[in-house]
Parts: structure tokens; sequence; C-alpha cells
């Protein structure tokens, strides 16, 4: 099954994706719908989620799954959401298993428009 995508362009606010993309910069995102986004730059939304840059319910970080696989299955048993910052005071964000199926993945960073 293929999947229309298209590129969405979007506004980062704050520093803890500022290794890659400045604060109060326009980019670019690609639409996803595999999970081929381990360990890329996401743009999510989740009502668990407190950014601390904005305090909203979307983020802008690396994602990083941890699965449990079955004999003909598998389900996400952890995923973290980690700041792409040069502030190391920035911590990840931990969805367990109870919560990663209110996560929604918006789509991939692409790059920084000028």
């Amino acid at each position: 099954m293929t999947h229309s995508t298209f590129d969405i362009r979007n506004a980062a606010f704050g520093i803890s994706p500022a290794r890659r993309i400045p604060n109060a910069s326009w980019f670019l995102s690609h639409e996803q719908f595999d999970d081929s986004i381990n360990g890329k730059v996401v743009i999510v939304q989740s009502r668990d989620i407190q950014d601390p840059d904005t305090g909203g319910q979307y983020t802008v970080k690396i994602y990083r799954c941890e699965k449990a696989i079955a004999e003909d299955s598998w389900s996400h048993q952890r995923i973290r959401l980690e700041p792409d910052s040069l502030d190391f005071n920035f911590k990840p964000l931990i969805l367990e298993s109870h919560k990663t199926n209110e996560l929604r993945v918006l789509g991939e960073f692409i790059g920084i428009i000028s």
C-alpha cells in the first residue's frame, strides 16, 4: 500500500531542537506512515507532552523506539523523544507503553527554509 506524502512548512520555537533548527526558524517536514523514523528528527503531538520550551502539546525531537516483539507482531514498549540541543540541560521525554498510542508523528524534519 502506498500513501501520498507531501512537504509541510513548520515553525520551530525554542531551543530544544536548536542543533539542527534554530529558534523561530521555518522548516520543511515530510509526512511519515511507517516505522522508518527511528533515530530521525520528527514533529510529534501528544496530550501527554508538556514541551519545556513552549508548554505545548507539539514538539520537535529525535525519535527513539524500543519494541516488544512477539511471535507475529510487535508493540511499542517505550518511546524516547530526545532533544537535539546544544543545551544539555534538556532531558528526553519518555512515553511508556501505555502512553505510546496517544503519540502522533506528524512528520520527519527535512531541512530549514532560508
